[in-house]
């Protein structure tokens, strides 16, 4: 790594885009085996000198979007668009974070905010509380291309069109959060 004259690391000269970071994920969509696999920019070392681990608990997507203008609607809903994206990609292969940088309209950056991936759906939840007097309340969160994303509480027939007869953890089905009795555990 190369060093500043402090003996701090700095920027290492050309990026080279053969080489990244992947993660393979298996899992189950009803008889169906799904191997996935995809690109991840980078990996969070919490040490300068530490190496990673390889756990996918370190993994860090990295993203960029246009600044959001106060009050600008248009830049709310094109934000969340990208944001929905950026969600269902990093949920999908485990990516526990992402850093977007926000750029102006010359693509000069201006700040960077993180999200932890878990927590975005609840950005579109229109009320935050997860009971209501004891009872566990089931939402639904829909894209629509040309009004982006919302979020509604559903009655109890459609939580049980949802449910389908089978036990949930969130909105999985519990078999799914099982372990695989095929696999060999190491």
């Amino acid at each position: 790594q190369p060093q500043r004259h402090d003996g701090a690391p700095q920027w290492g000269g050309d990026v080279n885009t053969n080489e990244q970071w992947c993660s393979v994920v298996k899992g189950k969509l009803g008889d169906f085996r799904l191997v996935m696999g995809g690109e991840v920019d980078c990996v969070r070392v919490l040490k300068l000198l530490d190496r990673y681990t390889g756990q996918p608990d370190t993994y860090v997507e990295l993203k960029t979007s246009m600044t959001i203008r106060p009050g600008v609607v248009s830049d709310e809903k094109s934000f969340e668009k990208k944001l929905l994206k950026f969600y269902f990609q990093s949920f999908l292969l485990g990516v526990p974070e992402i850093i977007v940088g926000f750029r102006n309209p010359r693509g000069i950056l201006q700040n960077l905010q993180t999200f932890k991936t878990l927590e975005i759906p609840r950005m579109w939840m229109e009320d935050a509380g997860n009971e209501d007097n004891g009872i566990t309340r089931v939402g639904r969160l829909r894209f629509t291309p040309s009004d982006g994303v919302t979020f509604r509480i559903l009655d109890r027939e459609s939580v049980g069109e949802v449910e389908n007869g089978e036990d949930r953890v969130g909105f999985l089905p519990t078999w799914y959060m099982e372990p695989n009795p095929d696999s060999k555990q190491n």
